[in-house]
């Protein structure tokens, strides 16, 4: 179910690697199948692969809102999931009316113009133009959206908003009231830390301790998940069976209190994904059977697919199901092992974070983010740490309720300290290495590789390299494809738009990469890693200040650009060429002009392979250039028009026959979307998404 859940959009989209290793698979598998003569499994499988392809769609649709267009009337509720900073404040708004029809929640990105403070709970009003969100930009799964169940996102100036006293849920006043005992009784970084490990609401914790705990490779204990889940109900349990609670009790007070727990986390995948197995657990001890591993891993995960499809691609839902399933195949096979060179107490321990941490690693591999060789010693010393400061800090807050008692809260603040002191030291190491991005198809061979050698594979050894063998072979033709099997760009545009900065890809037939722009953010070399490109050839920048020249300079280095074109001076680099502004220049197999009028820029004009772009500025124009810009539009005509973000000086009533506009809705012919990327194929004139 999983599998087809995460291939189908690739598949449906045409994806060659993707059907190739997806075929490869189910061919492996069915001749197994008939050698073994079992055509049962065969069946379900080939049936839950297309229920959980068809689960991906249904969950999209879900997911997804009504369109509007044009400005609309909105009205929403503050949710505390929501950060502020000194020149915007990012508001997830819930119980949502857009023109008075009840809506979906809203991701709102406020620009402060003035002292605006808002907190959870407030009723806020505005207008403003509502876009529907994109799950899926530049080859990245938009997680937070997802998560937030927020399917529109919308900007506005702070002065447009009007804010009227609300209420808070229960879990807000809960989450609140834990905060506000930490913060009143930690330092703050102690505070944010605790937080982050009772609620996994990590949104406040200081950079510096996130980047350690990542780097030291501990930084599961902040995200509730198994580990907490383990700990709470081992203490719930010594203390009821200390107060000789019968046993259908004890499991019904067990499983009300992991709900309510789950309520505080927000129903994240990992909490939820661990109640169910810790339940599966206790109902099997009472029914008197036995407890089994993979069966409760799998019934946990299905769960949580047919609540929700769509978390089948959430990393962290990925990670807390890999950890735990290697944590099953391999605990036992390392401690036989350890046990011959340590004493039982070591083995344990390695062979647990040695299994738990191979989980992670092939998602830490499709992240493109170091690997800590480290880790493994840094989980020993600090997890029969943890389990100590975790549940005398979850005691301490209940019963910081007492009045004058929340003072005992610096007892486990030491502990933090000391946790916190661990994962500077281990993250500050040199045994670190950094891995390349992968997909998620390695991650899933992965794996299926390590089933095959696990215990749970009750086959001879000759049988288990074999299978071993063939899943090696998949991943071999997997990576051969992705080396040979590129996209093909030649002939296009693609458009890169990010928070009102727009940004273009342009190829021509001679396979030329050209880029054209004024910064070169993440989602540039997103687009980049997707499109399997390792070489800019030409660089045009715009409007580029002080601040970002060195984004533009290090992707220059980074992509082996061979020239880097402005209209005003840079610094001076070898790299750079100045030319002059409404004057026609060659570079490769592109023409250009940077258009220049009263001493504004206002675009510029390229011509390639028999076609004419023209890209307008991301800047408010003066009146004299709205006019200039509007008789250049009407009566010259382009293959394509690029409007960039403002739509201020032109009705688009102009002579060329494709418009793109930024965030526009009602007049453009094409819109693009914040946060989004399209592709014009300029030799069949058709426009298709990146993704």
């Amino acid at each position: 179910m999983l599998f087809g859940i995460v291939a189908s959009r690739k598949l449906f989209m045409g994806d060659t690697i993707y059907i190739i290793t997806v075929v490869l698979a189910f061919v492996v598998f069915g001749l197994c199948c008939i050698f073994y003569r079992k055509w049962i499994p065969f069946v379900l499988c080939l049936v839950f692969f297309f229920v959980g392809s068809g689960m991906f769609y249904a969950g999209e649709a879900v997911f997804k809102g009504k369109e509007y267009v044009g400005v609309q009337s909105v009205v929403g509720r503050v949710t505390d999931k929501s950060s502020d900073s000194e020149y915007y404040a990012n508001v997830v708004l819930d119980e949502c009316k857009i023109n008075g029809e009840s809506a979906k929640g809203i991701n709102l990105s406020i620009y402060k113009n003035d002292d605006l403070k808002l907190k959870t709970g407030d009723i806020i009003s505005f207008n403003g133009y509502v876009e529907n969100v994109h799950l899926f930009t530049l080859g990245s799964f938009n997680l937070f959206y997802l998560r937030d169940n927020t399917p529109y996102k919308m900007e506005v100036n702070s002065s447009g908003i009007t804010v009227t006293d609300g209420y808070q849920k229960l879990d807000e006043k809960i989450r609140d009231s834990i905060r506000n005992v930490l913060t009143s009784n930690m330092d703050e970084n102690s505070a944010n830390l605790a937080f982050a490990m009772l609620t996994g609401d990590r949104d406040n914790l200081d950079s510096k301790i996130y980047e350690d705990f990542s780097g030291a490779g501990i930084f599961h204990i902040l995200a509730v998940s198994g580990l907490h889940i383990s700990i709470l109900m081992g203490a719930l349990s010594w203390l009821l069976k200390k107060m000789k609670v019968n046993k259908y009790a004890n499991l019904s007070i067990i499983f009300c209190i992991l709900i309510f727990y789950c309520y505080i986390c927000g129903f994240t995948p990992s909490v939820i994904r661990a109640s169910v197995m810790a339940m599966t657990f206790l109902v099997a001890g009472l029914a008197g059977k036995e407890y089994d591993q993979l069966s409760s891993w799998s019934v946990a995960g299905i769960l949580l697919l047919i609540i929700n499809p769509l978390s089948g691609l959430d990393l962290g839902f990925l990670m807390s199901f890999g950890s735990v399933l290697c944590i099953f195949l391999l605990y036992r096979p390392i401690k036989k092992v350890l046990l011959k060179v340590f004493p039982k107490y070591f083995a344990d321990a390695f062979a647990l974070s040695i299994s738990a941490s191979l989980g992670v690693v092939p998602f830490t591999i499709m992240m493109g983010k170091s690997f800590n060789l480290l880790s493994v010693f840094a989980n020993i010393i600090v997890l029969p740490f943890f389990e100590i400061v975790y549940i005398v800090l979850l005691a301490f807050v209940i019963l910081s309720i007492i009045p004058y008692v929340g003072v005992i809260l610096k007892v486990p603040e030491l502990g933090l300290k000391g946790i916190e002191g661990v994962a500077s030291f281990f993250a500050s190491t040199s045994l670190k290495f950094y891995v390349q991005r992968v997909d998620i198809f390695l991650s899933a061979i992965f794996f299926v590789g390590l089933y095959s050698l696990s215990y749970f594979l009750m086959v001879s050894r000759r049988i288990k390299a074999l299978c071993f063998a063939a899943f090696a072979c998949i991943g071999s033709i997997y990576g051969l494809a992705t080396a040979f099997i590129k996209p093909d760009l030649r002939t296009s545009v693609s458009c890169i738009t990010t928070y009102g900065d727009t940004s273009y890809f342009i190829s021509n037939k001679k396979n030329e990469l050209l880029f054209v722009g004024n910064n070169f953010t993440t989602y540039e070399a997103k687009f980049m890693k997707n499109m399997m490109k390792d070489k800019i050839d030409y660089m045009l920048i715009v409007d580029t200040d002080e601040g970002i020249k060195k984004n533009v300079y290090n992707a220059a280095r980074l992509y082996s650009c061979n020239d880097i074109i402005t209209y005003e001076k840079f610094t001076g680099s070898t790299r750079e060429r100045v030319v002059e502004t409404n004057a026609k220049h060659s570079i490769g197999g592109f023409s250009f002009e940077y258009v220049y009028s009263f001493s504004e820029y206002v675009g510029v004009k390229i011509y390639f392979d028999n076609k004419s772009i023209f890209f307008t500025t991301n800047s408010d124009l003066s009146y004299n250039n709205c006019e200039y810009m509007e008789n250049l539009l009407i009566t010259t005509k382009f293959d394509g028009v690029f409007a960039g973000r403002r739509n201020n000086y032109v009705d688009y009533k102009t002579a060329s026959d494709e418009i793109f506009v930024y965030n526009t809705y009602d007049k453009a012919k094409h819109s693009l979307n914040r946060l989004g990327n399209v592709i014009f194929n300029l030799k069949t004139n058709k426009i298709r998404s990146l993704d």
